[in-house]
């Protein structure tokens, strides 16, 4: 299966993102909100003190202004801003005040405005035209208000930082629930391969969008199970229903070949006699595979079986026949390996699994016969391996190995399938794994475990 990346982080990422964002938007939509309050109180301050002097002027002259100013200076504020003046003439000579420079504003239209001192602080001001050619500025200095904004932008910031953590823990904590319910949908899938149509999903109480997905998984498990089990019916009906008759018509043509026939119509009798007993096996075939999956899970009623001593019986059954069409068998084989089992069914595997071996063996070629203690059972051949196209399908009833196989590799497909009902009624399942041999020769892997 390809390993595919988690949506867990993703989705835990998207959320923190979005909640960070929203955050920034808000935090900074708060932070411009308090830099412009503030800025316009200190502006309100200026007017006022503005104000203040200007009236002072009108009543009684530059002398008056002078004293203000002065007076003003004089004046050190606790944990205020620093206040600054400039009182000039037509020509620009300084009449009063501590503010070294003028700024570029224009008095005759009362401008306000911010200016940077030599040393980096920052003032906020307002200038106005006097009598006589006068002009006079007010101003505050900002240091302590951008000291305060300093702090609440990186408050703003920790908070930020804080808040995308925690959504993205919150985040990740709902997408790991979210992966879960997902990874229970697709264990079901895997589930399905193992334990065919029987898995189920579990709907919870939830009643969202992952349990209706459940719901309908589980419908058309129900419909495959359903179809499933007619097919197995319809067929299992059929090998019973057609064993009886073809026995009684085998039973009638060996009788009439002993009545003497011609040689045409005797030769004409044994290929119909052949092709029934080829027949009854695939409908034995059949029921054995039948019978098989419905014991499936039935341990209880099994006896304790020595494998290995049954595997080595068939070995010493199976030489002479690999000799004859030149194979070599080898078996390694451990002893005892003690399992409850049907023994006749376990042979049956075994022997399956070794005339499929035979059957796509090339000559001059290696069969090997490997029994460990777990139980696992492995047969190996050096043929030209497995076709990819039907590897799926390959323990499926009516499934052949090549699927242009004829002649003498003809069958019915059944014994592969039978190697699997048995297998899995033992609890076991079975795989099949190619092999590299030499050129063309893949071969092939059978593995019971």
């Amino acid at each position: 299966m390809t390993h595919r990346r988690s949506i867990v982080a993703g989705v835990a990422a998207k959320v923190a993102g979005v909640i960070a964002l929203a955050s920034a938007v808000i935090f900074l939509g708060i932070f411009l909100a308090v830099d412009s309050a503030t800025r316009a109180l200190t502006q309100t301050a200026i007017d006022t003190d503005l104000a203040g002097l200007v009236e002072g002027y009108a009543m009684e002259g530059l002398p008056a202004l002078r004293r203000s100013v002065e007076d003003r200076l004089a004046f050190t504020p606790r944990g205020g801003e620093q206040p600054w003046y400039r009182v000039e003439d037509r020509q620009g000579h300084v009449l009063a005040g501590n503010l070294p420079i003028w700024p570029d504003a224009r008095p005759e239209v009362s401008a306000a405005g911010t200016l940077r001192m030599g040393d980096g602080t920052r003032v906020q001001y307002r200038v106005t035209l006097l009598g006589r050619g006068l002009r006079l500025l007010v101003g505050r200095s900002t240091t302590a208000t951008d000291r305060s904004l300093a702090g609440i932008g990186t408050l703003f910031a920790a908070a930020l930082l804080a808040m995308a953590a925690i959504a993205f823990a919150i985040g990740r904590f709902a997408a790991r629930a979210l992966n879960r319910r997902l990874g229970a949908i697709n264990a079901v899938f895997a589930r399905v391969g193992v334990e065919g149509p029987q898995a189920r999903a579990q709907v919870s109480a939830a009643g969202d969008e992952i349990d209706t997905l459940s719901e309908n998984l589980n419908q058309v498990l129900d419909r495959v199970d359903h179809l499933l089990a007619a097919r197995k019916e319809l067929s299992d009906t059929i090998a019973h229903e057609t064993r009886s008759p073809l026995m009684l018509i085998g039973a009638r043509i060996a009788k009439a070949r002993e009545a003497g026939l011609d040689p045409e119509a005797d030769q004409q009798l044994e290929s119909a006699q052949g092709q029934i007993a080829s027949l009854r096996r695939m409908l034995d075939a059949l029921l054995d595979i039948a019978s098989s999956e419905a014991q499936r899970g039935e341990m209880n009623s099994l006896a304790e079986t020595d494998l290995g001593e049954l595997a080595g019986r068939l070995v010493q059954l199976y030489e002479p026949s690999a000799e004859a069409i030149g194979l070599r068998l080898e078996a390694h084989i451990a002893s005892p390996i003690m399992m409850r089992g049907d023994a006749v069914q376990l042979a049956s595997l075994i022997g399956n699994l070794l005339d499929n071996a035979f059957k796509y063996g090339t000559a001059g070629g290696v069969i090997r016969l490997i029994v460990e203690p777990g139980p696992r059972i492995v047969v190996e051949d050096e043929g030209a391996g497995v076709d990819p196209a039907i590897a799926a399908t390959l323990f499926d009833r009516f499934s052949r190995a090549h699927a242009d196989e004829g002649g003498s590799r003809a069958g019915h497909g059944l014994g592969l399938a039978l190697v699997r009902a048995i297998a899995e009624r033992h609890g076991l399942q079975v795989r099949c794994e190619p092999t590299l041999v030499t050129g063309d020769r893949k071969g092939a892997r059978f593995v019971i475990a």
